[in-house]
């Protein structure tokens, strides 16, 4: 069951926001995926073989929820006025939170409140991601 919970958690983390196209890249610098939005403002997510992996539709109240390349609902991200995102499974659970400072720099937390790692942003809009212990996990670059 905990595994399910820290896949989700993820990949809404992987998930976070929207822009035209997006790729990502492991820490050996590898293309681990890509998010694509259209202009419906659907963004589609597909897997390092270009394959669909999943979508996502955000509300006007900024709820974004996450489904599986068959359209199944697989959970929401949930943000508040305050910039602090909560992360809900498909069953309504909290499986976690990020909260961003008000440098850009974004902090991951699970279900428990332990942190799992941040994400920095630099001013031409790339995403390096680090664990709970500091280490370099990936990045993720617009296109």
């Amino acid at each position: 069951m905990k595994t399910k919970l820290y896949t989700l958690v993820t990949f809404l983390l992987i998930a976070g926001s929207a822009v035209a196209g997006e790729t990502f890249y492991d820490d050996y610098g590898r293309s681990k995926g890509r998010r694509e939005t259209d202009s419906n403002g659907t963004t589609h997510y597909y897997d390092d073989y270009g394959r669909r992996v999943g979508r996502s539709e955000t509300d006007d109240d900024g709820t974004t929820r996450y489904y599986d390349d068959y359209g199944r609902y697989k959970g929401k991200a949930e943000r508040s006025s305050d910039g602090t995102v909560r992360y809900y499974d498909d069953y309504g659970r909290s499986v976690g939170r990020t909260e961003t400072d008000s440098d850009g720099t974004a902090r991951h937390y699970d279900d428990y409140g332990r942190y799992k790692g941040r994400t920095e942003t630099d001013s031409d809009g790339t995403s390096r991601y680090y664990d709970d212990y500091g280490r370099y996990k990936g990045k993720r670059e617009a296109n």
